[in-house]
């Protein structure tokens, strides 16, 4: 080990080879960048490798080299395409179709792709159907998608289209990464990678991976492996007695509900749902919930047990409950609007997890305090995540 001034010519008395310099050049205006790397030459193999970092592109460098891959480029041959952070087989730029049925989504995708020289974004689906009827009249290199959407999901997209000539897909789901099932099947059927749906929080590093998943695609196209085995991690809820599921909807919800409520397995902590609008409808929930867990309307219970469902009012079971779970981790899982008084009094809670229901950009909902926003069908999968990571 020693200290160095890269700008310094003499800096190395030896050559190397593999050159690691990650989150350096943010330092450095692109003269001295150019000067550092020219001199990397100097002191690395012709067979070396030079790594900068993932947020770090020489392409519009004047540079003398050859690119691997994303931010992994060699000295060893002439940079024949086009001075980017592009693997040599990927078209330039590569043309995206961001297929999400997620408004936010949307807009974070191609937000994602139109900041970035390397991408141009031609269109956007908001299911399999409307991808199938853009891909006849357009032509596309990439695609992110979805896994859980209306009319057709991803999987059922890529069981009906995907072939040699179809472009590249990398999906982007949250709903469903713990689950092999659906991870499982959509590389059966074409996918190239599984990549996390990017939240408010972390919209940064969830661009980079995405945007390198795509480019590695290319790359690996002509590569023949037998097998690949992907180790999704999958999330379990330990300690349920130190959590809850909070669900706030109105009565028109129902059907959403029941329908993620019935993808619950193995250990569940409470669930409460308060109920929005007119108090009355609190006697007909019994009645379209339809679920194997215990279901108990919340009346004067100071304990709650697992496995187990309570509901009750916005207006007369709320402000009690919350006050007596409080000490508990609690995932909220807001569909539509909730009223701001209420909001207020989740955010000061402590330790608590917010997710509200992604319903379109026609509807401007103050996001501040909001932990994301997703599609419903979400809600639980990333409660889940966030739940396993407090054990």
């Amino acid at each position: 080990f020693f200290v160095s001034n890269l700008l310094d010519t003499q800096n190395f008395n030896e050559k190397f080879d593999l050159i690691l310099c990650r989150n350096v050049f943010i330092y450095f205006n692109n003269k001295d960048i150019e000067k550092i790397v020219s001199n990397f030459k100097n002191f690395i193999f012709e067979d070396g490798v030079f790594i900068t970092g993932l947020s770090e592109s020489l392409k519009n460098l004047s540079l003398d080299l050859s690119t691997l891959g994303p931010n992994v480029y060699s000295f060893s041959k002439q940079n024949n395409f086009k001075n980017t952070t592009t693997p040599k087989d990927t078209p330039y730029p590569i043309k995206m179709l961001i297929v999400d049925d997620s408004p936010v989504v949307l807009k974070i995708l191609t937000k994602i792709f139109t900041e970035d020289s390397e991408f141009e974004v031609v269109g956007t689906a908001k299911n399999g159907v409307e991808a199938q009827e853009f891909l006849k009249h357009n032509k596309v290199d990439a695609m992110t998608l979805d896994i859980h959407m209306p009319e057709m999901d991803g999987v059922e997209y890529l069981r009906l289209n995907y072939n040699l000539k179809h472009p590249k897909v990398v999906v982007v789901s949250s709903a469903s990464r713990d689950d092999m099932r659906y991870a499982k099947a959509v590389f059966d059927y074409g996918a190239s990678d599984f990549v996390e749906k990017p939240a408010l929080s972390n919209v940064l590093d969830s661009a980079i991976e995405i945007k390198n998943k795509i480019k590695l695609a290319f790359v690996q196209q002509n590569k023949n492996v037998k097998e690949t085995v992907f180790n999704f991690q999958k999330h379990e809820i330990k300690n349920c007695h130190n959590k809850a599921r909070v669900v706030i909807c109105s009565i028109n919800d129902i059907k959403k509900l029941n329908k993620i409520i019935n993808e619950l397995e193995g250990d569940q902590p409470p669930l409460f749902v308060f109920l929005t609008g007119n108090t009355s409808l609190v006697d007909i929930f019994n009645e379209k919930i339809n679920s194997l867990y215990d279901i108990e309307e919340l009346k004067d219970q100071n304990e709650f047990s697992n496995e187990t469902i309570y509901f009750g009012s916005m207006s007369n079971s709320f402000d009690k409950t919350i006050e007596l779970i409080s000490n508990k981790t609690i995932s909220f899982n807001i569909f539509g609007i909730i009223p701001q008084k209420n909001l207020r009094k989740i955010i000061k809670l402590r330790d608590k997890q917010i997710l509200l229901e992604d319903f379109g950009e026609e509807f401007k909902i103050d996001l501040n305090g909001i932990d994301d926003c997703f599609p419903f069908t979400s809600f639980f999968h990333i409660g889940t995540e966030f739940f396993s990571k407090k054990d």
